[in-house]
């Protein structure tokens, strides 16, 4: 996925590691944002999703719960 100057600035200043985009997109819970694109949210279910028992993975992940990205409709 590439981020536009804009998401890769934000995501420095939030200290949003590459990897964590990565899980957000793949687990995260998608409903409809302009212009067709798509909002992914971390919460419980994405987090429960990608860890599947991870105890130490979900700690990591918690701490970031409710970050979200927008997705271009050709992403």
């Amino acid at each position: 996925m590439r981020l536009t100057v804009h998401a890769e600035m934000r995501s420095q200043q939030r200290a949003i590691p590459p990897a964590l985009i990565e899980v957000i997109r793949t687990y995260g819970s998608p409903t409809p944002a302009r212009r067709g694109c798509t909002r992914y949210l971390l919460d419980r279910h994405s987090i429960a999703l990608a860890c599947e028992g991870g105890r130490r993975l979900s700690a990591r992940l918690e701490r970031h719960r409710g970050a979200w990205l927008v997705a271009g409709p050709d992403d």
